[in-house]
């Protein structure tokens, strides 16, 4: 009688345990309407402010459509040439799809706080916060390599997270083409990439996803979607990785360093900045979002590598809307 009510417990304590990380219903309403007034908003802004620097150079560049380019992949000059042709100099078509990817964007994070349990107030707090976020609005104003990237940043920890949840390795697959495009659009997830399963091979109760064949499907997925950009590299003698060492060179000092650093509290909000630790914490102490875990796991590494590597003040903007979800 004592072991089978010992037995009994140790389920309903693992019951306990995934009820607590299991979504809750359908996403709220109030977090579409959030997204839809963040993307209104941009575009309405959309013409206060000419043409960004960066945005005439993607044109241009789109215009000679090539595998690479010195300084990035081609998907974005691609993006920004498809819209020149659209409607040549209207600032709102150039900037659609990055108040369009905001919106998803705000819209991905809300539906993070609901797979961690949240419910209608955890969604919209989430929702407001990230699209409040002054790094989000910021990117998110003109069409740049670096708004693509965060939606997809958005997108590769949502689907991760879903997977290690649900524990369904196929899933991955979705993972790698996701990626696959992401290494297209700018190589920095490459090292959300890295990050992730670090934190799955530090995490005993989903390191079995590394052994996965549909996991090393994924990998080559994103490779071969990678590979034509990595071919004109190599034909070219490797002009990224110049670039690279001139922005180590720029941003590796102690100025650089602090403001890397500083601007974690800054790219979204105060709230935002308090939910990004309190998520953080908690998800170390929660063993029932051990599937969560990799997305902590993934700052924790990345922020002291792009210290030591020279990193912009925004690269670790992908993961902090996360980290707030679960705050």
């Amino acid at each position: 009688m004592t072991r089978v009510s010992t037995e009994q417990g140790i389920v309903a304590r693992g019951a306990g345990a995934r009820n607590a990380g299991t979504p809750t219903g359908r996403l709220t309403t109030s977090a579409y309407v959030v997204a839809g007034a963040a993307t209104l908003v941009l575009l309405a802004l959309s013409t206060r402010y000419g043409p960004h620097r960066d945005e005439l150079y993607f044109i241009a560049a789109g215009h000679h459509p090539q595998w690479g380019y010195p300084d990035q992949p081609p998907l974005t000059p691609l993006v920004a040439a498809a819209a020149d042709q659209v409607a040549h100099g209207s600032l709102i078509v150039l900037r659609l799809l990055s108040a369009v990817l905001v919106g998803v964007v705000v819209l991905v994070t809300a539906d993070l706080a609901r797979t961690l349990g949240g419910g209608s107030g955890a969604q919209l707090l989430a929702a407001v916060t990230t699209a409040t976020g002054g790094g989000v609005l910021a990117i998110g104003h003109l069409l740049s390599t670096a708004t693509l990237d965060l939606a997809l940043w958005t997108v590769v920890i949502r689907l991760v997270v879903g997977v290690l949840q649900r524990d369904d390795p196929r899933g991955w697959l979705l993972v790698g083409a996701v990626l696959g495009l992401g290494l297209e659009n700018k190589n920095l997830i490459a090292f959300l990439a890295a990050g992730l399963v670090i934190g799955i091979a530090v995490t005993p109760s989903l390191r079995h996803h590394l052994r996965s064949p549909w996991a090393w499907g994924a990998a080559a997925i994103a490779l071969a979607l990678w590979a034509p950009n990595l071919l004109w590299q190599a034909g070219h003698g490797w002009p990224q990785g110049e670039l690279a060492a001139d922005i180590r060179d720029e941003y590796r000092t102690p100025g650089g360093t602090a403001e890397l650093v500083g601007f974690q509290a800054l790219l979204l909000n105060p709230l935002g900045a308090v939910l990004a630790v309190t998520g953080l914490v908690a998800t170390f102490r929660r063993p029932d979002w051990a599937f969560f875990r990799p997305v902590p796991v993934a700052y924790l590494v990345l922020l002291p590598a792009f210290v030591l590597l020279g990193g912009k003040n925004y690269y670790l903007l992908g993961l902090l809307p996360a980290l707030a979800a679960a705050g």
